[in-house]
């Protein structure tokens, strides 16, 4: 059965910025590897200077994207320019084709949800990603925001996540069990991630790299590392990546005189990201909370082990084949000491992260889940 899918996302790419929110694009194409689907981004941008102004942009033959620009900052306010937004980029594109809607990211634009399920009048997913829920959103308790957010998922709509973790936080910010709920991981390439035998991995050669803010902070795996040369001298450590704490991590290696052992590599696209962890011995990761952890799945897609703290997301695809979990007490230290590199088979590694998480396998899993979806509604509507 061939199906038509409407993709909705309040958060996405730009023409100036292409690489941004890689996850929600990956299971956009692919779905459409077994599906007809367009996508509609519509988001509401806090602007300084503006009061209100409104972009189009076609990004793909598939992709169009509607931006509203503004410095009003009463919530309120916000959620109803989303709503009409909303409304008027579905209206003008038509929604008739259409056999279910896909909602990237559900607030805001699906602050009215009840008025949107009256006017398009056809089964809907929502597709969670993000940290936000674990975070109740940094709003405080019982806010009325953060009441009207919750109101979404205590709805029982179908919903879509990256990991049961992720799932659990949303049960627990809602306040009630999510019955529809269907756990799927998102995609790694594997035409970018896969694993080489030809590729020589040298002997105690790590690799760290993200988008490096509080959240990510890299400092607990530095000073273990730090502390790791001293034990042993001809270790090294490539760290790439861009952020808030990248100023502070290159202070780091210069005041501890680093240079020659820790080499600071800068933002990298994909397939150099791929190529340096195919040559690491192993990823170094750390985070204070993780829905998943896309670095550490493209890691073992190139057979390379992760050496992560224990993260219950994590914990969902990194086990003792493939890499180390530093459980709580644990240090990093211990962990590097720990590691040995030849007791890891990098190319079962690799087969199993792949079957995972390759686009084929995380598309069929993704229709099969919007074709049980509009399977319900037609028998609750027949």
């Amino acid at each position: 059965m061939s199906i038509s899918v409407l993709h909705i996302t309040g958060w996405y790419r730009s023409s100036s910025d292409p690489g941004a929110v890689p996850f929600i694009k990956e299971h956009f194409e692919a779905l459409n590897r077994f599906a007809r689907g367009y996508l509609l981004h519509v988001e509401v941008k806090q602007t300084p200077g503006c009061l209100l102004s409104f972009r189009y942009e076609r990004l793909s033959d598939k992709e169009e994207s509607y931006i509203a620009s503004t410095s009003i900052r009463v919530w309120r306010i916000i959620e109803l320019i989303s709503f009409v937004l909303m409304m008027y980029a579905m209206r003008k594109h038509g929604i008739k084709r259409y056999d279910v809607v896909n909602f990237h990211v559900a607030y805001p634009n699906l602050t009215y949800h009840n008025i949107v399920k009256r006017i398009i009048r056809k089964p809907f997913i929502l597709i969670e990603h993000w940290t936000a829920f674990h975070y109740e959103f940094n709003m405080p308790k019982g806010s009325k925001k953060l009441n009207k957010i919750r109101g979404i998922y205590r709805q029982q709509y179908p919903l879509m996540v990256v990991s049961r973790r992720l799932g659990r936080d949303i049960q627990e910010f809602a306040g009630c069990p999510q019955k529809r709920l269907r756990v799927i991981p998102n995609v790694v390439d594997d035409t970018i991630f896969y694993y080489d035998p030809d590729v020589v991995v040298p002997n105690r050669a790590f690799f760290m790299v993200n988008y490096w803010r509080e959240i990510k902070d890299p400092f607990p795996v530095l000073n273990a590392f730090t502390r790791y040369l001293e034990v042993f001298p001809d270790a090294k450590l490539r760290i790439a990546g861009y952020g808030p704490l990248w100023n502070k991590i290159l202070s780091y290696v210069e005041k501890n005189k680093l240079t020659d052992s820790v080499f600071l590599l800068g933002r990298l696209c994909k397939h150099q990201i791929a190529d340096e962890l195919r040559k690491a011995s192993a990823l170094l990761h750390h985070a204070d909370y993780e829905t998943f952890s896309v670095v550490c799945a493209e890691a073992i897609s190139c057979g390379c082990p992760v050496i992560v703290n224990y993260l219950e997301a994590v914990a969902e695809f990194i086990d003792g084949s493939n890499g180390i979990l530093v459980e709580s007490g644990r240090s990093f230290m211990d962990a590097l000491l720990g590691f040995d590199a030849a007791s890891f088979d990098r190319a079962q590694i690799a087969r199993k992260a792949n079957a995972r998480f390759r686009p084929d396998e995380v598309g069929k899993q993704y229709l099969k889940y919007n074709l049980d979806v509009i399977h319900e509604h037609s028998g609750s509507h027949g």
